[in-house]
């Protein structure tokens, strides 16, 4: 149920930071130095305790002002890749680095790695079967009857049925809410703005198979009635566990004929 929520197409932008041509140039042009040096971060050209260029070394290396070099950097410093001090800036740790670094951890191949798509979906379950926990203890009893008529609506909607993930994301959307608890939403808001686009465009959005499907909603159903947030989270979880494995099992079956 919600690993496939999970995977919600949502429109989403970053803000529009230009005022005026000649700033608004710089700014892209600093975007486009600051992409380079991650790249080059990420990639291991770079590592932890290194000593970038200096500002002044960066304009004149790639053509650019001092003032772009330098929101270069700070754009990296804000993303904790890069550590700005008085000698010089340095590359960061990856693992203090913001949450933001996902995105660009998954664009660093024009295919999917699975070992990173594996880690992404951990997280996942955590975030999602801890949301059907609290919706089961907090929800309202409407919240309870609508999450039911959508698991129904679910299992009766053919193979083809364009409202099928129109069903989960609205199924999606009420269980988070049902959470009470802002901080818990916001995350996923943050873990869908950074991936979704990337799974989105890979195909990765999967269907259970419609028994396993077919248990969820009796279990749920069964749950729901005696307010058991235990029994509910756990049937989640095996549906998650199940919709993990034939992700991953897809992505090594493509790589595997990519290498042949």
């Amino acid at each position: 149920m919600l690993v496939l929520a999970a995977l919600a197409e949502i429109p989403w932008r970053g803000d529009d930071f230009g005022h005026g041509a000649k700033v608004s140039g710089e700014r892209t042009r600093a975007d486009e130095l600051a992409a380079e040096l991650r790249e080059e971060i990420l990639r291991g050209r770079w590592r932890a305790g290194d000593r970038l260029p200096s500002e002044r070394e960066l304009a004149a290396r790639h053509g650019v002002n001092r003032l772009c070099a330098r929101e270069a950097l700070q754009q990296l410093e804000r993303l904790g890749l890069v550590e700005i001090h008085r000698g010089g800036p340095r590359v960061g740790t990856i693992h203090s680095a913001s949450p933001d670094l996902i995105a660009h951890l998954f664009d660093l191949s024009s295919a999917l790695d699975p070992a990173l798509v594996g880690q992404w979906l951990d997280v996942a379950e955590i975030l999602f079967t801890g949301a059907v926990r609290l919706a089961l203890e907090r929800a309202s009893d409407p919240e309870f009857a609508r999450a039911r008529e959508l698991l129904r609506a679910l299992v009766a909607s053919g193979a083809e049925d364009a409202r099928y993930f129109e069903l989960l994301d609205e199924l999606g959307d009420l269980v988070f809410a049902g959470s009470r608890n802002l901080v818990l939403r916001l995350i996923r808001n943050g873990l869908r703005a950074n991936v979704l686009a990337r799974l989105e465009g890979s195909g990765k959005r999967l269907r259970p198979v419609r028994a396993e499907l077919n248990e969820l909603v009796r279990a749920v159903d069964e749950a729901i009635a005696d307010r058991d947030p235990a029994r509910a989270q756990e049937s989640v979880r095996q549906l998650f566990r199940s919709n993990r494995d034939r992700i991953l099992k897809g992505l090594a079956k493509k790589s595997a004929r990519t290498a042949g």
